[in-house]
C-alpha cells in the first residue's frame, strides 16, 4: 500500500507534459502545473497562432500570462527528490519509433499517440489523454484512431470538424459550409450515414473481390497444373528427340567410318596393281636402254664384218613399232573417287530434306500463334476491359482533363498548360497516356456537337495544321468521326459515311496481333459501326479530336468503368 501511495504521489507532482517530476513548477491560470520550461516551450509553439492554451484542459489565454514560481510544489517536489524512491513517470512508457504517429503534447523525448482529437486537431500517448477522460468540457471531443492527417478532418475556412458529406460535390464539409450559398440544394448527409452506405458498397465489393480472388486462384492453379505438365512433356520428347537423334548420328558415323576402310581398301588394291605395272615398265625399260646403248656402239663401228655380224644378233630384239600402252585392269581411279563423292552428296542432300519436311510438322505448334475470333457477347468484350486515362503532355491547350484524367471537355479559354514537343498546338486533339498491344475494349460516353475518336500511332506528328496532324487524315491514324447527321470513318483522308443512329455511347475492340479494330454503337444492344483488318507496326494510342462547329458548345467525352476484370488480370 505504502509503494502504491508513493506512487500516487509521483504521479501528482510530476509534469503532463514531459512526464518527469515537476522541475521549477509553474501553476497558470486554469489551475494546472508544469514545469516553467515545459509549459514556455510548450506556448512558444502555439505563439504563431496568437492563442496560449492548457495542455490539458485546453483552456485558452490571451494574451500570454506571465508564469509565477509555485513555492509550495516546488517544497514537495524537493523532499519527493530527497526521499531516493521515485523514478522517472515516462520510463514506463516506450517512446514513439519512427514510423509512429507521436504524441503533440510531448517535448524532449515524444511518446507514441494512441488517439487523436478532432476538436484539439492534436494527437496524444496514455498519459496526455487522460484529461479527455477526466475533464467534463474535454470528454466531449471526439477521439478517434492516431492520424498523421488530422487537420485534413477540419475545415479551413471554418475551423470546424467535417461531419458531413455532400453527395453532390462529392467531398467532405462541416456544418457551416451546409448552409452557404455553393451548397444549395445539394444532397448533404452525416459523414456517418454515408460511411454506412459506402461500407456496404465495400463490403459488397469485397466479397465480390474475394470470388473473383477466389476464381483466379483456381485458374492459376489449373494453369501451373498445366504448365507443370507441359515442362514434363516437353522434358520427355527432347529426350526421345536426343535418343533418335543419337542413334541417327551414331549410324551416320558408322556409315561414315565404312566408306572411309571400304575407300582405303581400295586404295591399298589399286596400289599393288599400281606397282606391278610400274615394275613390269621399269624392267622392260631396262632392257631397251641396253638396246639402245648397243646399237648406237653397232653403228659407230668402222669393221663392216661386225657390224653385219652383231646387227643380225640384234636385229631380232628391235621392236619395228611402237611399244603396246599396258592395258589398265582397274578402272579408273578418279572416276572411283567422283562416283563415291557424289554418291554421299545426293545421299545428305536426301537427309537434310528429309529432316526439314518431317520437322516442318513440328515448327508450326511452336512458332504460329492461331488467330482468336473477335467476341461476340457484352461478357465476352468485358473480359477485354481496361481503363484509359488522356495525357496532359499532348492535350491542346484548350482541352480541360478533369476525374483522374478519365474526362476531357473542350473549353473556350486557355487552360494554361506548359509548353512541350508532345502537345499538339493547332487542332483540339488528345491521346491517351497508355498504348496498346494485345486484344482490349474499353466504352466511352460524349456529349456536344460532334467528335472524332481515333486510334494513332505515337509518331503521330503534333507540331503544325497539316493533314499529317489530323486524327484519320494520314496512314498513321483511324478515326470515327460522330455529329448529330451520323457517322463518318475515315483513314489516310478516305472517307466511308456509316448509315445508323448516332448514339453518345461507343465501344472500341483492339486485337492489335490480328491487325483488328471494331468500333460499336451501345445502346440496349452493340451494333457494329466499323471494323477495320490490317497490320499494325505500332503500339496505339487512344485520340480524341474536338471540333468548334459554328457555335461553341462545351463538347464532352468520358471513359466508362466497367466492372468485369480484363482475361489475364
Amino acid at each position: 500500500m505504502a509503494e502504491s501511495k508513493l506512487q500516487l504521489d509521483f504521479q501528482a507532482f510530476s509534469c503532463p507534459i514531459c512526464l518527469d517530476l515537476l522541475n521549477n513548477p509553474v501553476t497558470i491560470g486554469c489551475g494546472h502545473s508544469y514545469c516553467m520550461k515545459c509549459i514556455e516551450g510548450h506556448w512558444e509553439w502555439e505563439e504563431k497562432n496568437g492563442l496560449y492554451s492548457c495542455p490539458q484542459c485546453r483552456q485558452s489565454f490571451v494574451p500570454r500570462p506571465g508564469l509565477v514560481k509555485n513555492t509550495v510544489l516546488g517544497i514537495l517536489v524537493e523532499q519527493l527528490n530527497k526521499s531516493g524512491l521515485v523514478q522517472s513517470a515516462s520510463s514506463g512508457h516506450c517512446p514513439a519509433e519512427e514510423t509512429d504517429i507521436t504524441c503533440d503534447i510531448c517535448i524532449g523525448q515524444r511518446l507514441k499517440a494512441i488517439k487523436s482529437c478532432l476538436q484539439c486537431v492534436a494527437s496524444y500517448c496514455e498519459v496526455h489523454l487522460q484529461s479527455h477522460y477526466q475533464s467534463d468540457a474535454l470528454r466531449k471531443h471526439q477521439l478517434t484512431t492516431p492520424s498523421a492527417n488530422i487537420k485534413e478532418n477540419i475545415c479551413t475556412d471554418h475551423c470546424e470538424v467535417k461531419k458531413m458529406f455532400c453527395r453532390t460535390d462529392q467531398e467532405l464539409i462541416c456544418v457551416v459550409c451546409c448552409m452557404e450559398q455553393k451548397h444549395t440544394g445539394h444532397c448533404i448527409v452525416m459523414a456517418a450515414k454515408e460511411r454506412d452506405v459506402r461500407q456496404a458498397e465495400v463490403e459488397a465489393r469485397h466479397h465480390q473481390i474475394v470470388q473473383k480472388i477466389q476464381k483466379k486462384e483456381t485458374d492459376l492453379e489449373r494453369i501451373r497444373k498445366e504448365e507443370l505438365e507441359l515442362n514434363y512433356k516437353a522434358e520427355e520428347a527432347v529426350g526421345i528427340m536426343k535418343e533418335c537423334f543419337t542413334g541417327l548420328i551414331h549410324l551416320v558415323q558408322e556409315k561414315m567410318y565404312d566408306v572411309e576402310k571400304r575407300v582405303w581398301a581400295y586404295q591399298k588394291a589399286e596400289d599393288a596393281t599400281f606397282q606391278r605395272l610400274s615394275d613390269e615398265l621399269e624392267l622392260k625399260l631396262k632392257k631397251l636402254r641396253i638396246t639402245q646403248v648397243e646399237l648406237n656402239s653397232l653403228a659407230q663401228t668402222p669393221d663392216h664384218n661386225f657390224f653385219l655380224h652383231k646387227y643380225a644378233t640384234l636385229s631380232n630384239e628391235i621392236p619395228t613399232q611402237h611399244l603396246p600402252v599396258p592395258i589398265m585392269e582397274m578402272e579408273n581411279p578418279l572416276q572411283f573417287s567422283d562416283r563415291v563423292a557424289i554418291t554421299v552428296a545426293d545421299l545428305t542432300d536426301n537427309l537434310k530434306l528429309a529432316l526439314t519436311e518431317g520437322l516442318a510438322e513440328i515448327s508450326p505448334a511452336v512458332h504460329e500463334q492461331p488467330t482468336q475470333p473477335d467476341p461476340k457477347t457484352r461478357e465476352d468484350f468485358l473480359q477485354y476491359s481496361c481503363q484509359i486515362t488522356m495525357d496532359s503532355y499532348t492535350a491542346h491547350s484548350q482541352i480541360s482533363l478533369s476525374d483522374g484524367d478519365r474526362r476531357a471537355t473542350l473549353m473556350e479559354e486557355d487552360q494554361k498548360y506548359p509548353k512541350n514537343p508532345e502537345r499538339f498546338d493547332y487542332y483540339w486533339q488528345v491521346l491517351s497516356r497508355e498504348d496498346f498491344i494485345g486484344r482490349h475494349y474499353w466504352e466511352l460516353e460524349w456529349s456536344g456537337s460532334m467528335m472524332d475518336i481515333a486510334l494513332a500511332y505515337k509518331s503521330l506528328k503534333r507540331k503544325g495544321s497539316g493533314d499529317e496532324c489530323v486524327l484519320g487524315r494520314n496512314d498513321k491514324s483511324w478515326a470515327l468521326c460522330i455529329d448529330k447527321a451520323g457517322y463518318l470513318f475515315m483513314f489516310n483522308k478516305v472517307q466511308l459515311r456509316i448509315p445508323g443512329q448516332v448514339s453518345s455511347k461507343i465501344g472500341v475492340y483492339l486485337d492489335h496481333a490480328a491487325g483488328v479494330l471494331c468500333i460499336y454503337s451501345i445502346s440496349d444492344a452493340m451494333t457494329l459501326l466499323h471494323r477495320v483488318q490490317t497490320k499494325f507496326t505500332e503500339p496505339l494510342h487512344m485520340g480524341l479530336r474536338f471540333q468548334w462547329g459554328l457555335y461553341f458548345t462545351k463538347d464532352t467525352v468520358r471513359f466508362l468503368t466497367l466492372e468485369q476484370d480484363r482475361v489475364g488480370d
